[in-house]
């Protein structure tokens, strides 16, 4: 290289402005780096600098030169920083999105550098470089060189492709920030965006433009790129964001704290865990958690947090399981709140309290009230299936078949299925067995009903072919359960259910004083039921419903006992097999149809009137008065 001979440095301005941005942009480097240098963003921004710094260096010694030779191989010198100063701040700007890069923007930003690597180096073999260099006052003036690859392919190509993924990054991440509500990151991103578009603008003018059109200029077209580094220097330590703010809060208040606490930025990415936080989580160092994504140790994956799940100025808590560095599951209560700068938010506090041990122990109690709830549920069935007479004895541990008789007062339904023969001649035994079980489902669910506040459950004491037996420990619930009974099968011929069409039901009801005790044969079988008049009356009254064409047939017995006033007519007094003294029965109204009853009862004078004309013998009179009525 020949030896230099130099213009006046204090007459070549161009000289020491680049002079001038090489040594700043190499303080600028250092300086944001040694705010944390634990950061890669910090330390890719340091590079950036370093790299420019090449360009400052390259073009100071370019304009200085006064050989051609001289000013090749410092334009050669800087293009090392023009030309790896696009990968380089655009891995920059995907760290600050991503934090941890993928591995295809890995595997892209590798292919750059290598890209980079071979124009820098297509330069010093002489391939990419301008025709000649004409001396002018102060710097040199090239003369354009048709270059393949220069003018067909990082022109029209790479270059617009690092420009575009640069300024998608950018918008990006603003957009990021406007969704979720980060006021500082919005601030920043302003800043670099309009800063970037106008150095672009001006670049693109002083690089490419103007020498295309002829155009004599300065040769201070790099200098773009150094304003543009300048800008986001500016908006990055004006707004914290490489500043480590959040870190010196941390240490200063946490570090001492017995539980999990734990600093993030607003992206989640945790900037600082405290001591307790590092030895629960299985983690060797600060350097080793810094950067994991704070959704990343919940356990459920699927319930990401967002900003949007925190209240403003207000703390938030969740209960949550979050996993360990070795996949363990740790439950805690999770308190989480905004940290504020300046009426900014400018990151997340966490306080989780393990409640890995509480959880144990709540889980252990929900597998024994679990177990007690399915011995209640057992139990329940039984009752349910057997008489609940019979089960109460087991309960009291006492042999069933050793229940002495004893004198009870209880209401006794009897039912029966209308022309049962008729309606099952047509069914194989199979399906009349099917037909009876389905059938007794129905109305069996009305011996225990849950939606009426008066009622007290019966039992279901036997079944007779298609006839049921009930006990009823009083007589409101016994009539209460006939007219449900007479509703449900109402509602079977409605919705033909069971397939079977006109279905008809006979339901009597007595009340007495009957004896309960063991019947059978104590080595081959027993069966706890009831007898007494009461039990007769009440198979009978059942029988006069076919008789007297009504639904529901009740003794006068009952009706007295009855504490509710139900709609009820008299229908007549009768003598039963064997008993002198005649008693009176009642149909129950109320599981006819409303306008029935306010027939029924608008006529009930009528009806009374031709009842005492028939029993005074008067057949003609009381025949007048029915045949109307009819």
């Amino acid at each position: 290289m020949h030896s230099f001979s130099f213009i006046s440095t204090m007459g070549n301005p161009i000289t020491l402005l680049f002079l001038f941005f090489f040594v700043f942009f190499i303080f600028l480097g250092t300086f944001i780096y040694s705010k944390d240098t634990r950061l890669i963003e910090n330390k890719l921004f340091f590079i950036l600098c370093i790299s420019f710094s090449f360009v400052c260096f390259g073009e100071m010694f370019f304009s200085w030169s006064h050989f051609e030779e001289d000013a090749f191989f410092f334009h050669a010198v800087s293009s090392i920083g023009f030309f790896s100063f696009w990968p380089i701040i655009l891995n920059f700007f995907l760290v600050l999105k991503h934090k941890k890069l993928g591995k295809l923007w890995c595997a892209f930003l590798i292919v750059s550098y290598i890209i980079a690597f071979a124009f820098i180096c297509s330069v010093f073999a002489g391939i990419n470089v301008s025709k000649a260099y004409i001396r002018d006052t102060f710097t040199w003036i090239d003369v354009t060189k048709e270059s393949f690859w220069w003018s067909k392919v990082y022109l029209p190509f790479i270059l617009p492709t690092w420009v575009f993924l640069i300024f998608y990054t950018n918008f990006s991440i603003r957009n990021t920030a406007k969704r979720t509500g980060n006021i500082i990151r919005q601030k920043q991103f302003n800043i670099i965006i309009y800063s970037g578009i106008i150095t672009f603008v001006y670049g693109m003018f002083f690089n490419i433009i103007a020498p295309l059109i002829n155009i004599k200029v300065p040769s201070v077209g790099l200098l773009s790129s150094g304003f543009w580094i300048i800008f986001v220097a500016y908006a990055i330590t004006k707004y914290k964001f490489l500043v480590p703010t959040l870190e010196h809060a941390a240490k200063q208040i946490f570090d001492i704290g017995g539980e999990m606490n734990i600093v993030a930025d607003l992206n989640f990415n945790i900037t600082d865990p405290n001591i307790a936080t590092i030895k629960k989580l299985n983690y060797s160092s600060k350097e080793q958690m810094r950067g994991v994504n704070f959704n990343d140790l919940l356990f459920d994956k699927k319930k990401i947090m967002s900003l949007s799940d925190f209240k403003e100025k207000e703390n938030t808590e969740i209960e949550t399981s979050i996993i360990n560095n070795e996949e363990e599951r740790i439950y805690v209560n999770l308190k989480a709140s905004f940290i504020y700068s300046n009426e900014n938010k400018i990151g997340i506090l966490f306080v989780l309290s393990d409640v890995t041990a509480l959880n144990r122990l709540v889980q252990e109690r929900t597998k024994e009230i679990v177990a007690i709830k399915e011995e209640v549920e057992r139990q329940l069935e039984i009752n349910r299936i057997y008489a609940g007479s019979v089960v109460a004895e087991i309960s009291k541990k006492t042999d069933p078949r050793k229940i002495e008789p004893t004198d009870v007062n209880r209401a006794i339904i009897f039912t029966d299925i209308r022309r049962f023969t008729s309606i099952t001649e047509g069914l194989t035994p199979l399906q009349t067995v099917n037909f009876l079980n389905a059938f007794h489902q129905n109305i069996g669910s009305c011996v225990k009903q849950t939606d009426n506040d008066n009622f007290v459950s019966g039992e279901i004491n036997k079944f007779i072919g298609d006839s049921m037996m009930v006990l009823y420990e009083n007589p409101d619930s016994a009539i209460y359960s006939a007219i449900a009974m007479r509703n449900i099968v109402s509602e079977l011929n409605f919705t033909h259910s069971i397939h079977l069409e006109n279905l008809e039901i006979g339901i009597g009801i007595d009340w007495g004083r009957v004896t309960q005790a063991n019947m059978g044969i104590e080595q081959e079988k027993i069966e706890l039921t009831v007898i007494g008049d009461p039990v007769n009356r009440a198979s009978r009254l059942e029988s006069l419903t076919k008789f007297y064409g009504t639904p529901i047939l009740i003794s006068g017995e009952l009706k007295s006992e009855s504490k509710k006033t139900f709609n009820t007519r008299f229908v007549d007094e009768v003598c039963f097999y064997g008993k002198n003294n005649p008693t009176k029965i009642f149909e129950v109204l109320d599981a006819r149809q409303d306008k029935y009853i306010e027939m029924i009862l608008k006529n009930q004078e009528k009806y009374d009137e031709a009842r005492d004309y028939y029993c005074e013998g008067k057949f003609e009179e009381s025949l007048k008065i029915y045949l109307y009525l009819s």
